[in-house]
């Protein structure tokens, strides 16, 4: 009797181990087989009456968010990219270069050597940074850099009727990495819109430092500005992330490189400045070395 009993458990123990194979193990390994198969698995099947059912709807659930994640990513990555490659066509457009290639050939003529050295060198500067820095992080002091030589060529240019006023920047902030050329559009806009047909007297005031995470860089012009409405409207524009595709070389662009780069808290504000002119501000979420 005692042997039939445990041939009888045996029995048992053997036929829901079986079951327990079938229901449990099986519909796991679909799930491995299957993620195994490709870097994105596929969805699983599931029938009506699968005991899994639940988990197979859980794992399918889990596929397709994934999915989701990783397409808006690249579509985050593919929007940075496109921003940023529109900012180097604009900077690299002919007209800028005509103009610089221009003022070099009346500065020959006077037979300024000395100057004319000084530009050429401030223009091939300006060049050499935005063909090498369009995929890399660079350190804000390269970046400020950049804007010196940019503000340099223009000065030259505009035959000193703007006064540039840059503030001493915090040691602190040179070493911190952020994107390559976000900070020249904002002091490009100055000369482009508040102060392109200033006679004399124009000023274009710097400054920059770090508060509260954040690093920030201003370009303030008493300039022309803009009407209540016009400012109000690019407020709506930069808060929408919208991309004036008229002026690509804009602060429109800027944020929406800013903001896919470093979150919405991140970006562009503008107000009219304090000299009547256009003040525009950047912050960005950073760490500060040290």
């Amino acid at each position: 009797m005692d042997v039939i009993m445990i041939l009888l458990v045996l029995i048992l123990y053997f036929a829901f181990r079986s079951y327990a194979t079938h229901i449990i193990a099986h519909p796991l390994n679909r799930i491995m087989e299957a993620m195994a198969k490709q870097k994105m698995p596929p969805l699983l099947n599931m029938n009506e009456n699968d005991e899994f059912a639940q988990i197979y709807e859980q794992y399918n659930q889990m596929i397709m968010d994934t999915n989701r994640l990783m397409k808006e990513k690249m579509d985050a990555e593919y929007q940075s990219k496109l921003s940023q490659l529109r900012q180097l066509q604009y900077q690299i457009q002919p007209h800028f270069l005509y103009n610089s290639l221009f003022t070099i050939s009346r500065m020959a003529q006077l037979d300024d050597n000395d100057e004319i050295a000084e530009y050429a060198k401030h223009l091939g500067k300006y060049y050499q940074y935005i063909t090498k820095s369009s995929d890399r992080e660079v350190t804000f002091n390269q970046e400020l850099e950049q804007v010196k030589d940019y503000l340099y060529i223009q000065n030259i240019r505009f035959e000193d009727r703007i006064e540039i006023i840059m503030d001493e920047m915090p040691e602190s902030i040179m070493q911190i990495k952020i994107a390559p050329m976000i900070l020249q559009p904002l002091a490009e806009n100055a000369y482009q819109h508040g102060l392109k047909n200033i006679a004399s007297g124009g000023i274009i005031h710097i400054s920059a430092g770090y508060e509260n995470g954040y690093l920030w860089f201003q370009v303030e012009d008493n300039g022309d500005g803009i009407s209540p409405k016009q400012l109000s409207e690019l407020k709506q524009r930069l808060e929408r992330g919208e991309i004036n595709k008229e002026e690509i070389h804009g602060l429109t662009n800027v944020q929406a490189r800013i903001s896919l780069l470093y979150g919405s808290e991140s970006g562009l504000t503008v107000n009219s400045g304090t000299e009547g002119g256009f003040c525009v501000r950047m912050k960005i979420a950073v760490l500060k070395n040290g």
